[in-house]
């Protein structure tokens, strides 16, 4: 099944370019292969779901980009969008998580001028297209 994700991920201002951002999502995807992901693509089958792009900084970042996307990752966490009931019927299975269990667009805006790079660095919101 392939999902369609956001990561975010901070970059240094010196070194910002799509390579270093690419670079930065793969170092920050590493510990859940296997677990989460098998195999992801920027973009992927969802090019341009971000306002236009695949790529933003956190500032242009929006309730509706995160209500949209499957999982959000950031700073080594999975935030899981769906609980998973196997005892229950097979319809019930799957339940998507109320929008107070998950962090909000407003939260991570202002979560960024608080980073561990502080004014150096920039966090930006990457689309993922995920299979696992």
């Amino acid at each position: 099944m392939h999902y369609r994700n956001i990561i975010f991920v901070e970059a240094p201002l010196e070194e910002i370019s799509d390579t270093r951002i690419e670079e930065l999502v793969e170092q920050d995807m590493a510990p859940f292969h296997d677990e989460h992901w098998d195999g992801y693509l920027i973009g992927g089958a969802w090019p341009d779901t971000l306002n236009g792009k695949n790529i933003i900084p956190i500032k242009e970042i929006r309730q509706k980009h995160l209500d949209d996307c499957f999982d959000i990752i950031i700073d080594g966490a999975w935030f899981k969008r769906e609980i998973y009931r196997p005892w229950l019927s097979v319809a019930k299975w799957f339940e998507r998580k109320p929008k107070d269990q998950m962090p909000t667009a407003r939260w991570l805006r202002q979560d960024h001028k608080m980073r561990k790079g502080g004014p150096e660095f920039q966090v930006f919101a990457v689309a993922l297209d995920c299979h696992n």
